[in-house]
């Protein structure tokens, strides 16, 4: 097999290049481009095209297909289910299938996890990675057991409020990297676990806290409840609220407006452009995700009930609701809901202006 032995000027300026991309953008030193000939390879099929090999079972083995016909399948096998969905991929290899998988989701967070360091080092070598490794939208989590993926998860996620993601490995990565598969799919599974656990503390925290309709006993108690907030790791800062109130609130109006566009579709306004109008209420959505902050008081304020329904799958917007119209019978929900959120913000705001101008205890 045509294995390549030594690096060309161009290849060497390009792992500098990209060298240096990783240190800036995604916090991956790399001291050398120098890499273990006993346990990986490359074979070059084009000056654009490069397959890492590494040895596995006594015998050397290709990550990817040297026709790149996976690189497509795998994109296409990305089927996003929310608009806002985080898609994790298993395996960076030289980056092309997450730059095809970032130019089809441009607007989705991409967390791409690798357990072979050598990997990177050949990506780097031979990869165009600018594009990919500076979009805020990619990030890249090297791993080598089990606890580095825990924290990795922890650390990208935050609190988990209100987190949906779908996961998927490239290619060969399942089979040659067995052991780390599997401890990433542990990992993930301790994710889903621990999203719900933190809807369940946030329904509890409203149960704990609704004993009042009057609104500011309400947000009063949540700050002072520290305790619960600890618990969540939220921090009230009424100020930044504030800030943000007055930026997603427009939004919200917006969202209002086009439900109400949908709404006239679902009653036999056929003037109405039925897929533009679901795109924009499904960008509508993404801008207007709340902060932990603002979002443990929405909770409380709109109480228990609507929390859970507006986490349930069959409330929220999904991406096919343009190819599939029945979804959008739940139009008259999702607007009774946003009609409430703007109610809410708007009492929320003056309630948290009197706050703000009151001594400080």
């Amino acid at each position: 097999m045509d294995f390549e032995s030594k690096y060309l000027k161009s290849e060497e300026e390009k792992f500098t290049n990209n060298a240096k991309l990783l240190s800036k953008y995604q916090n991956i030193k790399i001291k050398n481009m120098d890499l273990n000939p006993l346990t990986h390879k490359v074979k070059k099929i084009s000056d654009n095209y490069v397959i890492p090999f590494i040895y596995n079972q006594n015998m050397w083995k290709a990550i990817c297909k040297e026709d790149g016909s996976d690189i497509d399948e795998f994109v296409d096998e990305i089927k996003l289910k929310y608009v806002n969905d985080v898609i994790i991929v298993f395996g960076f290899g030289i980056g092309y299938h997450i730059d095809a998988l970032h130019k089809k989701y441009p607007n989705n967070n991409i967390l791409v996890l690798e357990s072979d360091f050598q990997i990177i080092k050949i990506a780097a070598l031979y990869g165009n990675l600018e594009n990919i490794l500076s979009s805020d939208k990619v990030s890249i989590g090297l791993f080598k057991k089990e606890e580095d993926l825990d924290k990795i998860l922890r650390h990208y996620f935050g609190n988990y409020n209100r987190v949906n993601f779908i996961a998927s490995a490239f290619s060969n990565y399942s089979e040659l990297y067995t052991y780390e598969f599997e401890q990433l799919v542990n990992s993930l599974n301790k994710l889903k676990i621990d999203i719900e656990k933190n809807r369940q503390e946030r329904i509890k925290l409203s149960e704990d806290i609704l004993n009042s309709t009057d609104l500011i006993s309400i947000i009063k108690k949540l700050i002072d409840d520290s305790e619960a907030l600890n618990q969540l790791n939220i921090k009230i800062n009424m100020k930044n609220i504030l800030k943000e109130i007055n930026i997603k609130s427009n939004l919200i109006k917006e969202g209002i407006s086009c439900l109400n566009n949908l709404y006239s579709f679902l009653i036999g306004d056929r003037n109405i452009n039925i897929n533009k109008a679901v795109e924009k209420f499904n960008q509508i959505e993404v801008k207007t995700q709340l902060s932990p902050e603002l979002s443990a008081i929405m909770d409380i304020a709109m109480y228990k009930y609507v929390d859970i329904l507006n986490e349930d799958e069959e409330i929220k917007i999904r991406v096919t609701d343009s190819e599939n119209i029945t979804q959008i019978k739940k139009i008259m929900y999702n607007l009774k809901i946003y009609k409430y959120r703007n109610k809410c913000m708007s009492s929320i705001t003056a309630e948290l202006k009197r706050l703000i101008k009151q001594p400080q205890r």
